[in-house]
């Protein structure tokens, strides 16, 4: 007990560094991969640097926990269609968060707010969506942008 409490303390210990040399494009880039992944820039730094010295400390087997922290931090798109529909269950069926994106109208069906919140990273450039009176509207609105219309039915 008194191990774990010492675990948690120290991953939450968080100092405020400045890190001179970093190329504009980069932190563009980590920049947005926080924030479709809903994470902050400093999770995303975390992340990487513990991958890096992983690497450099000579890991050969990448543990399962590692594979599904990345599969997390990094969302599947979807996008391109006209008209799509999905339920909890395909969510659940791609095993991953998922970022919707171009898409005419999309429509969320038999899910609730729950589950909407843990398989849904980002919605981006749909005309009309569609959710269910089960998922608030305050979860969608905050990962969409560019949604011209929000249906509650």
């Amino acid at each position: 007990m008194v191990e774990k409490e010492k675990k948690d303390e120290e991953e939450t210990r968080k100092i405020t560094i400045s890190v001179k040399g970093i190329r504009d494009d980069v932190y563009r880039n980590v920049s947005e991969l926080a924030r479709h992944t809903g994470k902050t820039i400093g999770e995303i730094t975390n992340d990487a640097y513990r991958t890096f010295l992983g690497t450099v400390e000579g890991v050969r087997n990448v543990s399962q926990s590692f594979i599904e922290g990345a599969k997390g931090a990094i969302p599947r798109y979807i996008d391109n269609f006209k008209k799509l529909e999905i339920t909890a269950d395909d969510l659940k069926d791609l095993g991953q968060k998922v970022a919707f994106r171009n898409i005419d109208e999309l429509t969320f069906k038999n899910i609730t707010d729950e589950e909407f919140s843990k398989y849904v990273a980002f919605i981006d450039g749909v005309k009309v969506l569609k959710i269910p009176k089960t998922v608030k509207k305050t979860t969608v609105i905050k990962i969409s942008t560019f949604v011209d219309e929000i249906i509650q039915e």
